[in-house]
């Protein structure tokens, strides 16, 4: 009704920018959010969670043609909201590092009261590539002292690179995945430096760009919004790792 009211029949029809895509912005500092879209590519970061709610990270990844619940939330070990069991461990798409003792540490697991204003730099945006560079700074654990994200979005691919810095023995690349909405499972598999996810016949796949990196699936089952959530990860012996997310070209949902 609102909208009804509020239309101008001399406004002349047109794809709106969610359609178009070709942007990306953050909302911070009343909201720890970045929001990035290309033609068939939405992405959700978010910057500094509330841990009782979500992990920080990349929490959505979403593509025309797939089922959006593939990759559309994250695990926080903190969940104050009623799930089957409490998390074991925080999951979203970003760093972890091990620390000299080998303890693994992820970004995901820390929220705003760790963190301080996270830096965001678009660097580009048009409907065919958007490009942005974020840095994180705070209370980091496990030796860290700072990791930069270095994000490009296509209508064909999401490019994602992580560097952490600090005191530190390892790092790797965490992709969420998930295993089953409780109905229906999903097909996950694993071949050399690349991973997929599959529902309803429809895939995302991941690859570690990275040099040397090795490519193994973590094995778990933990309690999310939409089901369990599984993942594998991209391990590297330097500071940095990237990957590449694609999907074939399915028709519109």
């Amino acid at each position: 009704a609102i909208a009804w009211n509020r239309a101008d029949d001399g406004i002349a029809v047109a794809p709106s920018p969610a359609t178009v895509g070709g942007f990306a912005f953050s909302l911070q500092p009343a909201f720890r959010k970045v929001f990035a879209s290309v033609e068939r590519f939405s992405l959700e970061i978010d910057t500094g969670a509330d841990l009782h709610y979500n992990p920080t990270g990349l929490l959505r990844v979403h593509r025309s043609g797939l089922p959006p619940e593939t990759l559309s939330d994250g695990v926080t070990a903190a969940a104050t909201y009623q799930l089957p069991s409490r998390p074991t461990r925080s999951m979203a798409l970003g760093p972890e590092w091990r620390d000299r003792a080998g303890a693994w540490h992820a970004l995901a697991g820390h929220g705003r009261d760790d963190l301080g204003p996270t830096e965001f730099v678009l660097v580009s945006a048009s409907p065919e590539r958007v490009e942005m560079r974020l840095t994180y700074r705070g209370r980091l654990r496990g030796g860290a002292t700072a990791i930069a994200e270095h994000v490009v979005v296509t209508p064909t691919r999401v490019e994602i690179e992580h560097r952490v810095d600090g005191d530190i023995g390892a790092v790797r690349q965490c992709w969420p995945m998930l295993a089953t909405d409780g109905a229906t499972p999903s097909v996950i598999a694993v071949a050399g430096k690349a991973a997929s996810v599959t529902r309803d016949g429809r895939r995302f796949r991941f690859e570690a760009l990275t040099d040397g990196a090795v490519v193994s699936r973590l094995g778990v089952s933990e309690p999310c919004r939409n089901g369990f959530m599984d993942a594998c990860v991209a391990e590297v012996r330097g500071r940095t790792v990237s990957s590449r997310i694609e999907a074939p070209a399915y028709p519109r949902a």
